[in-house]
C-alpha cells in the first residue's frame, strides 16, 4: 500500500537530482 507513494516520492528525488545536475 506505501509502495506508490514510495514511487512517488522516487520520482520526485529524481526529478530535483536531474533537475541540479543539470545546473
Amino acid at each position: 500500500v506505501t509502495k506508490p507513494l514510495i514511487e512517488i516520492a522516487k520520482a520526485v528525488i529524481q526529478t530535483e537530482a536531474d533537475s541540479i545536475l543539470m545546473l
